[in-house]
């Protein structure tokens, strides 16, 4: 399973060694994405770069067009 991990070298919960070496535990293609200067809220205070990389990390490990909208099947129903 590709994983992707996004990491800010502020982050007080999760220091840089298990994040490094998380990538150890991946036997799938792994990217591991530092950023500068944040902390463990990443989705709160960059939302933009987070969409990004994840837009990023489907698009090539998706199998998908992701600009185009879901269909109901693939939405579950809704």
């Amino acid at each position: 399973m590709p994983a992707l991990y996004v990491w800010g070298t502020e982050d007080t919960a999760f220091g840089p060694g298990p994040a490094r070496e998380t990538g150890r535990r991946v036997d799938g293609p792994y990217r591991f994405e530092v950023l500068p200067g944040l902390g463990h809220w990443i989705p709160e205070v960059a939302p933009g770069t987070l969409n990004r990389l994840l837009l990023d990390h489907l698009r090539t490990h998706g199998g998908r067009n992701l600009r185009a909208p879901l269909t109901v099947e693939e939405n579950g129903g809704h």
